[in-house]
C-alpha cells in the first residue's frame, strides 16, 4: 500500500541519515513522506532540520507552511511561507500555499495578490488560474473571476469546477442561460455532480419552467435518494403542476429522511397554501415556527393564512411579532393593515398602509386599502388620491370606482361621483350598490327618471336588493305614483315581512290613498315588531280618525304621549279627537305627519 511505501521510505532517509547526517535532501525527503503520511508534527520537525542544514532550503520553508495548512495552522504557516517567497520569488508554489493560508483565516484580501503571483508565474497551469477565480469571488469581483476561469478553461476545457463556478457566479449574475450552459458542461464531464444539477433545478424553478425542474432535482435523487432538499424542491415543483399526490410523497419524503428540518415545513407549509389547503398549512408553519421562532418568512405566511382564514386576531398576531423583528419588512405593514381593516380597526391600520404606500407605491392592495381606511376615518377628501392611484394601477377595479363615488358623493362633487359609479357598472355591469348610488343622486337632483331607471338596474341586478325596491318606491311616492309605490313596498315585504320602514311607507301612501283599513295591518305589524315606535302609534292613531274610531284613535295618542311626552303631534290630534268625541260631528281629517319623519333613501 502507499501507507506501506511511505513508510519504508522514511525508514531509508532514517538510515541515510545514520550514515550521513548533514544531508539535507534527505531530512527534505523525510518531511515529504511524513507529509503524505499526514504526520504533520513529524514533517515540521524533518523540515526545520533541514532548515538547520541549509537555510536556504526554500522547499522546505514550502513543506512547513502546507504542513501547517493541513493540521489547521494557518497563521503559523504564513512566516515559512513568507520566507520561501524572499528566498525564492519565482517559486510558484510558495504562493499557491500563502494564498490557502490567507483564504483559510478569510482574509480574502491579502490572498488575492498571492494567487495573481501563482497565476503569473505558472501561467500555464489551468489550477493556478482556477484559483484565482475563486480569490476574485470570494472578493464579490465576479467578472473578473469569471474571466480567470475562462482561461482556466482555455487551458482544460475539461475542468469541471472551473465550469461549475463559472455557472455560479453567471447565477449571481442572473445570466441564467450562461449559467445553464456552465452547469450542462459539468455533468457532461461529471455525470453524478449533484450540485450542478441542483442548481439547474434552482435557475428552472425560477423560471417557472416546472418540469425541466423536476427533471433537474430527479437526477438528484437518483444519485443521492436522501437528498433533502431536492424532495423538498421536488414537492414545491410538483404542486406548482397541479400534481398534489406527487408532491406530498416528496415532502413526506424530505421529512422521512430529517424530521427536524424547518425550512421542510415551511415550504410544506406554503405548498399546501398554493393548494388552497390552508388549514393544513398551517399545521406546517407552526411546526416550522416551533424550529425557528423568529423565521420572518414563516411569521409571514402565517399572517398571510390566517387573513385568508378570517383568524383576523391570530394573523395581527404573527404580524407584529414580525414587525418588532423586522420593522421595515416590506411585505408586513399591506398585511398588516388589511387585517385590522377588517377588524375594524382603522386608526391602528393607517400607519401601517401609509407605509406601505411609500414602500410599494405601485402596489393596488396598498393604495386601495389606504382609501377604504381614510374614508371608514371620515377623512373623504384624503381618501380621493390613493383611490385615484388605485384606479390607475388597476383600471377594471369595478370596486375601486364604486368606493370612488361614494367619496366623491359624499364631498357633493356629483359629476365626479356619477362619472365613477358608471365606471363601476361599465366593468361589472351588475353593480348593484352603484346603480343605488346612482338612483340616489339623480333623486337629489330631482332627475327623476334617471333615478327610476338607475333604481330598477339595481333590481334587476339583484332582485333580493330590499333597498333598491324601498328607494324605487319613495321616488314612485315623490311623483304621485301612489300605486307603483305600493308595488315596490309590497315586493320588499315578500322578501322581509319584518321590513318596518316598507310597512310604514306603505302605511301612509294607503292613508294618501284614503285606503284607511287596509293601512291598519302595516302599522299594527310594525307596533308588533317594535311596541316602543311612536310613529307607528301616532299613524295608527290618525286612521282611526280617519274612520271615525275615536276611542281606538286616543288610545294611541295616549300611549305616544307615554313614549315621547313632547310629541307635539299627539298633543293636537288628542284636542281635535276630545272635540270629535264631544261633537260626534268633528272632523278628524286634518293630517299632521310623524314627528321628525322625512323622505331618506336607503344606501
Amino acid at each position: 500500500s502507499a501507507l506501506g511505501e511511505y513508510n519504508d521510505a522514511v525508514k531509508h532517509f532514517k538510515r541515510a541519515l545514520e550514515i550521513s547526517p548533514i544531508y539535507p535532501d534527505a531530512y527534505f525527503q523525510m518531511g515529504a513522506s511524513f507529509t503524505r503520511q499526514k504526520k504533520y508534527d513529524d514533517a515540521v520537525q524533518a523540515f526545520k532540520d533541514t532548515l538547520k542544514l541549509s537555510p536556504n532550503y526554500f522547499e522546505a520553508y514550502v513543506g512547513i507552511g502546507r504542513a501547517y495548512i493541513n493540521s489547521n495552522r494557518n497563521e503559523e504557516a504564513i512566516g515559512p511561507l513568507k520566507n520561501a517567497i524572499t528566498i525564492n520569488p519565482g517559486f510558484a508554489d510558495s504562493y499557491e500555499r500563502l494564498g490557502a493560508a490567507y483564504q483559510n483565516l478569510g482574509i480574502h484580501d491579502k490572498a488575492l495578490p498571492a494567487y495573481q503571483e501563482f497565476a503569473r508565474i505558472d501561467f500555464r497551469n489551468p489550477v493556478a488560474h482556477f484559483k484565482l477565480g475563486v480569490a476574485y469571488s470570494r472578493l464579490d469581483r465576479k467578472l473578473d473571476a469569471i474571466k480567470s476561469f475562462q482561461e482556466a478553461l482555455r487551458l482544460n476545457q475539461d475542468f469541471p469546477e472551473a465550469h461549475f463556478n463559472m455557472g455560479w457566479l453567471y447565477q449571481e449574475l442572473a445570466e441564467s442561460n450562461k449559467a445553464l450552459d456552465q452547469y450542462k458542461k459539468v455533468v457532461s464531464i461529471d455525470p453524478e455532480n449533484l450540485d450542478a444539477f441542483f442548481n439547474m433545478g434552482e435557475i428552472h424553478q425560477s423560471y417557472e419552467r416546472y418540469e425541466d425542474a423536476v427533471t433537474n432535482f430527479l437526477s438528484v435523487t437518483s444519485l443521492d435518494p436522501n437528498h433533502v432538499e431536492a424532495h423538498v424542491h421536488l414537492g414545491w415543483n410538483y404542486a406548482k403542476m397541479d400534481l398534489p399526490e406527487k408532491a406530498l410523497e416528496e415532502f413526506k419524503s424530505a421529512l422521512e429522511i430529517n424530521p427536524d428540518r424547518e425550512e421542510t415545513y415551511y415550504k410544506l407549509g406554503v405548498t399546501y397554501g398554493d393548494l388552497g389547503l390552508f388549514a393544513k398549512g398551517l399545521d406546517s408553519l407552526e411546526r416550522a415556527l416551533k424550529m425557528n421562532p423568529n423565521h420572518l418568512d414563516t411569521l409571514l405566511q402565517l399572517g398571510r393564512f390566517n387573513s385568508i382564514l378570517e383568524n383576523y386576531q391570530e394573523a395581527t398576531k404573527h404580524l407584529n411579532k414580525l414587525l418588532k423583528i423586522a420593522p421595515n419588512y416590506s411585505e408586513v405593514g399591506l398585511l398588516s393593515g388589511k387585517n385590522l381593516v377588517e377588524l375594524n380597526q382603522f386608526e391602528s391600520a393607517l400607519p401601517h398602509l401609509e407605509k406601505a404606500v411609500i414602500q410599494q407605491p405601485e402596489s393596488f392592495e396598498a393604495q386601495f386599502y389606504l382609501g377604504l381606511t381614510l374614508i371608514r376615518l371620515n377623512r373623504p377628501q384624503d381618501a380621493i388620491a390613493p383611490l385615484q392611484k388605485a384606479v390607475k394601477i388597476k383600471p377594471d377595479s369595478s370596486l375601486t370606482f364604486n368606493h370612488l363615488g361614494q367619496t366623491y358623493q359624499e364631498l357633493e362633487m356629483y359629476p365626479e361621483s356619477i362619472y365613477s359609479h358608471n365606471q363601476a357598472i361599465r366593468i361589472e355591469p351588475n353593480f348593484t350598490d352603484s346603480y343605488n348610488k346612482l338612483g340616489a343622486i339623480y333623486t337629489n337632483q330631482q332627475d327623476y327618471e334617471m333615478a327610476i331607471k338607475m333604481f330598477r338596474g339595481a333590481i334587476h341586478s339583484n332582485q333580493k336588493f330590499q333597498a333598491g325596491y324601498f328607494n324605487l318606491g319613495m321616488v314612485y311616492e315623490i311623483l304621485g305614483r301612489n300605486t307603483e309605490a305600493i308595488d315596490q313596498y309590497k315586493k320588499i315585504l315578500a322578501l322581509n315581512p319584518k321590513h318596518e320602514k316598507a310597512l310604514f311607507n306603505m302605511g301612509w301612501v294607503l292613508i294618501d290613498e284614503k285606503r284607511f283599513m287596509e293601512a291598519i295591518p302595516p302599522f299594527q305589524q310594525i307596533i308588533d315588531l317594535t311596541p316602543e315606535s311612536t310613529n307607528a302609534h301616532y299613524s295608527l292613531g290618525l286612521v282611526y280618525d280617519n274612520l271615525h274610531r275615536f276611542q281606538e284613535a286616543q288610545d294611541k295618542y295616549h300611549r305616544v304621549l307615554q313614549l315621547d311626552p313632547n310629541h307635539s303631534g299627539a298633543y293636537e290630534r288628542l284636542a281635535l279627537n276630545q272635540k270629535a268625541m264631544e261633537n260626534a260631528t268633528a272632523s278628524a281629517q286634518k293630517d299632521v305627519f310623524p314627528k321628525e319623519l322625512d323622505i331618506i333613501l336607503v344606501p
